[in-house]
């Protein structure tokens, strides 16, 4: 399904966005093919993800996912339930890659910060973000298949 998937959805002038980390010129690993046949993806490529988890960076490309919620400061309005002295023993998949505008199209730098999986739970809930119906969600859907 998946091959098919992404060929359909590439042959209809969609692209995948290129990997958030700044220097990488691949494009985002796709973590799977809805039912829809939307891609369901990530924000940075295998190979920067695989390198990060390892802790082995290529020179020239800048992760930009940090090991610490940067909620840090409560500027979602809330503050991070998380002790700061934990932020470093606690596993990287606890750290998430929010998009600030919840189009995960919107690959940018300046549009992601790491947030602990609690604090972009409530800010994905209080900000709307897990709704299907929003904006940046439709966008994408309703032009899918225009070309």
């Amino acid at each position: 399904m998946s091959i098919r998937a992404k060929r359909t959805w590439l042959d209809h002038g969609n692209v995948l966005p290129d990997c958030i980390n700044v220097g990488c010129s691949r494009t985002v690993a796709v973590r799977h093919w809805t039912a829809s046949g939307d891609p369901s993806i990530k924000s940075e490529c295998s190979s920067c993800a695989s390198a990060r988890k390892r802790k082995v960076f290529t020179e020239g490309i800048e992760i930009q996912k940090k090991e610490y919620c940067e909620n840090r400061d409560g500027h979602l309005g809330f503050g991070c339930s998380l002790k700061q002295e934990d932020y470093e023993i606690l596993p990287s998949d606890v750290y998430h890659l929010d998009h600030i505008d919840g189009d995960h199209f919107n690959n940018v730098p300046h549009n992601v910060e790491t947030l602990c999986s609690i604090c972009h739970a409530r800010k994905g809930k209080e900000s709307g973000d897990f709704n299907s119906q929003k904006p940046s969600s439709r966008i994408k859907k309703e032009n899918q298949y225009e070309l």
